[in-house]
């Protein structure tokens, strides 16, 4: 591993901080063991600049990197609220087979008209027809929240509290 920068966030595999760095958990540090990270991140991740500062808190975070970005902006929610305000109105068509319920796998069938203990959908390639529309309510959102993270992998970022100084250009 290459010798590290205070203040350097690397991502590792398991679930400790490596000797010589932090979680990156937005824990408050103090300044007074900590002078030279202290000079580079100040006070923009918490902290009351006279004792102590803080440590960014990439906890339940996705890492974008900085793009044009405002440092210690963060976007985006792990929930959201759907509402009839955000849902545009449309509706659902619930079709079925005329046939006798043949198969127990949904994938590639319809539900069948006559439906079995153990089998419901047919592959009969008889009609479609329309089941009552009843059977597909118009969706709010029940002002539930639903998840709104992309699939992860958890990593664990931490921060260089001692190695090299990072030189300005």
């Amino acid at each position: 591993m290459a010798d590290p920068y205070i203040g350097e966030i690397r991502a590792f595999g398991f679930n400790f901080a490596p000797y010589q760095w932090a979680s990156c958990s937005g824990q408050l540090m103090p300044i007074s063991q900590n002078t030279a990270l202290f000079s580079i991140l100040g006070v923009q991740f918490g902290g009351n600049g006279q004792s102590t500062f803080g440590l960014p808190n990439l906890n339940g975070m996705a890492v974008r990197g900085q793009q044009n970005n405002i440092l210690n902006d963060v976007n985006g929610a792990e929930t959201v609220t759907l509402t009839s305000q955000t849902v545009p109105p449309h509706t659902h068509t619930v079709v079925g087979r005329s046939g006798r319920a043949t198969d127990n796998k949904a994938a590639g069938n319809l539900p069948g008209q006559f439906v079995k203990a153990t089998k419901n959908y047919t592959v009969a390639n008889s009609a479609n027809l329309q089941l009552n529309p009843a059977l597909v309510s118009p969706f709010i959102g029940n002002s539930q929240p639903h998840e709104n993270r992309q699939p992860l992998l958890v990593m664990n970022f931490c921060i260089c509290l001692y190695g090299n100084y990072p030189s300005r250009p």
